[in-house]
């Protein structure tokens, strides 16, 4: 299978003056700013004509929220008390002058160990995760050093060297890496906890099920159906996302799995799409037609003023002359057609009308959020 892609000459030549052909302007504004004093009201009418005419910007998404139970894997005191009996036996094993990079292929769970034995060379101070960097510089040459904990797990590490080169301390140090984890036990122990709440929970009821087996519930926040399978308070867990959207409320799910844990859900509430009730989006109506009131003053100013501006009017005396000191002029910087200009903002209009406008040419009144 092959494919080809054929670019005119001419398309070529639009997006070469699109990244690079650039303009300067110098502009007169009437800001919105200047009357963010001036009173401006909206009548109840108004706010519900704004709701309707408008009502796209208020569309709702499907919502749904989950009642849950979690029986989490993470290791137990006994896990816990096991692993750090084995790291000091590994340390204790190095101390009494075991060869490391053996025990690095016997023991490390690094994935580079069959390639390195456990030697990383010399590093500078900050190329490693800082636990890790901190405990080899404190070191000396010939120590052994850890457990100590990082992101990636608990390293063993042997300072094997120390030199300074182009004036900066490096550290010549090999490690073994292992990661607590929660046991075969551990994890079979919280899989059947989870196994018999849901068995118990389609028998007796959901709420009934975890009084009686003393399971502590949780509740999600309303959530939409997203592909990344994002469960609020849970993670991750697609298949439960997908459950989630395929069932009705009060159904209570089978077990499902993440790297947390096992869950059993209930579908507690299905909110269906729609629209957000103008009662709860009132106050952001009234701001946006107090803005656009505010808009239309200067607008209107613009209007007023508009007679006064020539083709060879100069801007700034325009400005400086302006009895109510509302008008701004300036001269922007050079700008490509897919930038936001500085003083102006993001004014497609202002930018298309730039770049078309023979130069040393005024043009007509163009609206923009700021003016």
């Amino acid at each position: 299978v092959s494919a080809s892609l054929i670019v005119t000459e001419q398309e070529m030549r639009a997006e070469f003056m699109q990244q690079n052909l650039r303009a300067k302007i110098q502009y007169l504004m009437v800001p919105v700013s200047a009357f963010r004093t001036q009173e401006v009201t909206a009548s109840d009418d108004e706010i519900s004509k704004y709701y309707n005419n408008n009502k796209d910007e208020f569309k709702t998404q499907e919502t749904r929220k989950l009642k849950y139970a979690a029986f989490s894997t993470a290791p137990s005191a006994d896990d816990s008390s096991r692993f750090f009996n084995i790291l000091n036996e590994i340390k204790s094993e190095a101390l009494a002058g075991e060869d490391f990079s053996r025990l690095a292929l016997r023991e490390s769970e690094d994935p580079t160990v069959t390639q390195n034995q456990g030697d990383l060379g010399y590093f500078e101070q900050g190329a490693m995760v800082k636990p890790f960097s901190d405990a080899a510089f404190a070191a000396n040459p010939g120590d052994i050093v850890g457990p100590v904990k990082s992101q990636f797990g608990y390293h063993i590490i042997k300072v094997i060297d120390k030199k300074v080169e182009d004036g900066k301390e490096k550290v010549h140090a090999a490690h073994i890496l292992k990661k607590l984890e929660a046991s075969g036990g551990t994890l079979d122990n919280a899989y059947s906890k989870a196994e018999a709440f849901a068995e118990t929970a389609q028998k007796d009821g959901y709420n009934i099920a975890a009084d009686n087996l003393g399971v502590e519930l949780k509740e999600t926040n309303s959530f939409v159906q997203n592909d990344a399978g994002i469960i609020p308070g849970v993670g991750e867990l697609s298949p439960a996302m997908a459950w989630t959207f395929g069932k009705d409320a009060g159904t209570i799910s089978e077990v499902f799995s993440n790297d947390q844990g096992y869950y059993v859900f209930m579908l507690e509430a299905i909110v269906p799409a729609g629209y957000r009730p103008l009662e709860d989006v009132k106050e952001l109506c009234k701001s946006r037609i107090e803005i656009q009131k505010r808009k239309d003053l200067a607008a209107e100013y613009a209007r007023k003023i508009a007679p006064t501006v020539q083709q060879d009017s100069d801007f700034r005396t325009l400005a400086a002359n302006d009895p109510e000191k509302i008008l701004v002029a300036d001269t922007t910087d050079y700008f490509t057609r897919n930038i936001t200009v500085r003083g102006i903002g993001r004014a497609p209009a202002v930018v298309a009308k730039a770049f078309s406008l023979p130069l040393n040419q005024v043009s007509g009144m163009l609206e923009t959020d700021r003016g």
